[in-house]
């Protein structure tokens, strides 16, 4: 299929290139083009929802540690989840672990939560320190 569209996108470059006159075969080259598009946007759509789900099953025992209180658990998460390697990137989420981390002493969670906090704005800092005070180990 892809072949197939690239050679259709080859055909409508070269009757333009050579001056082909017929404007139907170029409209249908630009509705084959959009078409081609929206199939490269819906295939990238769900190659990141594969990627996500994917992501939350490999970091699942991850994720039961960080809920149970484990320090480095919650680091080694906030830092996936700041990142958005394997989870979707969200800062105050990613805030929230580090800091529960950094409370129980870890050094490293305190200076990624400080690096997290920056790219905050005061209002979701707020609502980041409120996931901390709220939140409650898992039994």
């Amino acid at each position: 299929m892809r072949l197939r569209q690239i050679g259709l996108l080859t055909a409508a470059l070269l009757m333009l290139g050579t001056g082909c006159s017929d404007p139907k075969p170029a409209a249908s080259s630009e509705a084959e083009t959009a078409k081609a598009r929206e199939q490269v946007e819906e295939e990238r759509r769900q190659f990141l929802a594969n990627r996500v789900d994917q992501g939350r099953a490999t970091t699942e025992p991850l994720q039961v540690a960080a809920a149970r209180g484990d320090p480095a658990a919650q680091t080694e998460l906030g830092g996936i989840i700041a990142y958005g390697e394997l989870l979707p990137q969200d800062y105050i989420e990613a805030y929230k672990w580090l800091a529960l981390a950094a409370a129980q002493g870890n050094e490293t969670a305190r200076f990624r939560r400080d690096a997290v906090a920056s790219e905050l704005s005061p209002e979701q800092l707020t609502e980041a320190e409120r996931r901390v005070r709220e939140w409650q180990p898992a039994l």
